[in-house]
């Protein structure tokens, strides 16, 4: 059974997470994750809809120039072929096994994508039955520890984790500038029920017998988007710089619901939210679209960092 009830109702303001050490590993490598995490705040529904960790300045600024240099050197090339190994961790009484619905996950992936240029290619479905993995946390000793195990693949591999961590987390990706200083931590961990008929659905609270649908596979497609360097669309808020891609119209605060809006006012900041991006915070059956800019920099980052 693949639905399961989530009781939140509370909507926090932003919060930042500082990264800490695993006492029980912290000096054992190198590869300790020390990069603040951004929870984003949380829906009507109470699902927080991505917890994709914010690179730091430097790191970011150093992101860019690559991204930079890779665009000047772009030239026209075929779609670029991503490996995927999905890892279903379930529960001793067997909870949270989702194999079946990988295909169909996979057949949105490809979807979303195909005009971006990248074609993901399933390698392997894992299923490992751990009690402690299926309900990691973000930044926990219980994440580090699932990952080190399971991956798979180099910088250009994609590995994604499902459970159910809290319950309250769709998911969480790591960025491409991420990987060479820690390698065995790379991936995409997401809810179980996110995935194509996961059964994540909750009443709209705008329409008497609307629907806000979590459960299209929408949710690996926005942690994707982490994956291969793109930003929330609402990044910077009403700034010029925003989330680094000119062609999306700056927006002050994710969008939950699917109704239109004008959050950044005035003559510097022309156009409408981008509510339907698959980088904002709606739900799957509004998110449709990726921007030409994005398209680019996702090839960017991908050439620069995991090519």
């Amino acid at each position: 059974m693949h639905g399961t009830k989530l009781f939140r109702s509370s909507i926090a303001l932003t919060v930042a997470l500082a990264a800490c050490s695993d006492p029980d590993t912290a000096g054992v490598d190198d590869e300790v994750d020390s990069t603040a995490r951004a929870v984003s705040a949380p829906s009507a529904t109470g699902m927080v809809r991505c917890a994709t960790p914010e690179p730091g300045v430097t790191e970011q600024d150093a992101a860019e120039t690559a991204a930079a240099q890779m665009n000047m050197l772009r030239v026209r090339r075929g779609k670029t072929q991503i490996p995927v190994y999905f890892h279903i961790i379930t529960t001793s009484d067997g909870q949270g096994d989702v194999s079946d619905l990988v295909p169909a996950e996979m057949a949105v992936l490809n979807a979303a994508y195909a005009r971006a240029g990248f074609k993901f290619k399933l390698i392997a479905i894992e299923v490992t039955e751990n009690d402690t993995w299926y309900a990691a946390g973000i930044d926990s000793p219980e994440e580090r520890q699932m990952k080190r195990a399971l991956r798979q693949g180099d910088a250009g591999t994609l590995n994604v984790y499902t459970g159910i961590n809290d319950g309250s987390l769709l998911g969480w990706a790591t960025f491409p500038s991420s990987f060479d200083a820690q390698p065995r931590l790379d991936g995409i961990v997401i809810l179980d029920i996110s995935l194509p008929g996961g059964g994540l659905e909750f009443p709209d609270p705008e329409e008497p017998d609307g629907i806000i649908n979590y459960s299209a596979g929408d949710t690996l497609t926005h942690e994707a988007g982490h994956w291969l360097g793109l930003f929330h669309t609402f990044q910077g808020g009403c700034t010029k710089k925003n989330d680094q891609i000119a062609d999306t119209p700056a927006e002050a605060e994710p969008q939950f619901i699917c109704i239109d809006r004008d959050s950044c006012t005035g003559k510097k900041f022309p156009g409408t939210d981008p509510i339907h991006n698959f980088m904002d915070y709606v739900d799957d059956d509004c998110m449709d679209q990726f921007t030409a800019e994005q398209e680019g920099r996702m090839q960017d980052q991908f050439d620069a960092f995991r090519g």
